[in-house]
């Protein structure tokens, strides 16, 4: 895992070699992070300073320097470990730091909350510089609904948005520019016939080591949303998981949620300064849309980790993070599921690769695995 140091003008300064351990973590929707643990030579203070960057020939993922810690091993060496996440990261800098409805599909939302907020908002104070945001083919760019935001994390509002509508992004460099892309994965699962599937089990022994939980201690498939108003005239409304009306789930089958949308405002102000009031039936949309975001936070109740070999399947050439494999372990569950996070690692020991699957579909809890003979 060879790693680079570029400086923020995207020079070239040197190669992290000899390190003890390195770490690379590359998610579909959350910021991916990294970590290099390697002697404190004068070579590596000077050069591993914080908000440089770290970049790989293969790998498109760009690591942000946030944490150095000096540190002495036992045997008396002084050490550093430097940490960061990747260039998604920078977006946490800066909030949506005024009442803004965003309209259209979900790349055209995203696509103004950074435009607004972070790549050309009016305050030249405010610009990220060098960054630059992807177009995508229209079959991808997801839903059309209405988002309103006050204040929010500009990352969080983003992060949510995508994961909420199962799409995910990523942030990569050409020439001198940083590029947002929003991103859909690709299907390899065995229910799709336009390409290989991509299988990981025992029987094809790839998949190394698998570690199945289901958890319901934080699920939620029901939102009650509380938006603007006082008393008996505060704004109430409801949505579930599946995007229609509080009512389908019921009994213990029903887990509710609530969620504080006073921020969501039906008096609003544009761009210009001017200020309207949206129809009742448009608020009630903005606030189902903030329900169905919290909802996306809590509705992972089944996630399946695992080692795998990489002698049957070439990381980023046959599968990639975003994209649905399916699954199979041997305890006869299968899974049509996304890799969310791929994470690599190589120190003394060597180097493995351990998936992250999420967003899990379950064909069947019971098999007879004859694959691989």
């Amino acid at each position: 895992m060879d790693l680079y140091v570029m400086n923020q003008d995207f020079e070239w300064l040197d190669i992290v070699e000899n390190a003890v351990s390195k770490r690379w973590k590359k998610c579909f929707v959350d910021t991916g992070i990294f970590e290099i643990y390697t002697a404190a030579t004068p070579r590596y203070v000077d050069l591993l300073q914080r908000d440089r960057y770290i970049v790989r020939r293969d790998d498109d993922m760009i690591g942000v320097i946030e944490r150095i810690n000096m540190q002495t091993d036992a045997d008396g060496q002084d050490m550093l470990l430097v940490s960061g996440r990747c260039a998604k990261s920078l977006f946490a800098r800066r909030i949506i730091n005024k009442q803004q409805i965003f309209n259209g599909t979900v790349w055209n939302r995203m696509y103004w909350m950074l435009h607004d907020h972070a790549v050309a908002p009016s305050a030249n104070n405010r610009i990220i510089p060098n960054f630059m945001i992807d177009s995508v083919a229209d079959e991808i760019k997801g839903e059309k609904a209405q988002t309103q935001h006050t204040g929010t994390n500009l990352l969080t509002a983003v992060t949510d948005l995508l994961s909420s509508n199962n799409l995910g992004w990523k942030v990569y460099q050409d020439g001198e520019n940083m590029h947002v892309k929003m991103i859909a994965g690709v299907d390899r699962t065995v229910d799709q016939t336009d390409r290989d599937a991509v299988i990981f089990s025992d029987g094809f022994d790839n998949l190394i080591s698998s570690d199945y939980e289901r958890d319901n201690t934080e699920y939620a498939n029901v939102a009650v949303i509380a938006g603007e108003g006082e008393g008996a005239a505060r704004v109430w409304t409801g949505v579930d998981a599946t995007g229609k009306a509080s009512g389908v789930f019921e009994g213990l089958n029903r887990y509710e949620l609530f969620v504080d949308a006073r921020d969501v405002q039906s008096k609003t102000t544009d761009t210009a300064g001017n200020e309207k009031v949206i129809s009742k039936a448009a608020y009630i949309a903005q606030l189902r849309a903030r329900g169905l975001e919290k909802l996306a936070e809590k509705s992972r109740t089944e996630s399946f980790g695992g080692e795998i070999d990489l002698d049957t399947y070439a990381y980023r050439t046959d599968f990639d993070v975003g994209d649905l494999v399916t699954v199979r372990d041997r305890h006869g569950i299968t899974a049509n599921t996304r890799i969310v996070a791929i994470d690599e690692i190589e120190d003394e020991d060597g180097y493995t690769i351990t998936p992250t699957f999420s967003d899990y579909v379950i064909t069947d809890y019971s098999y007879d695995d004859e694959e691989g003979g």
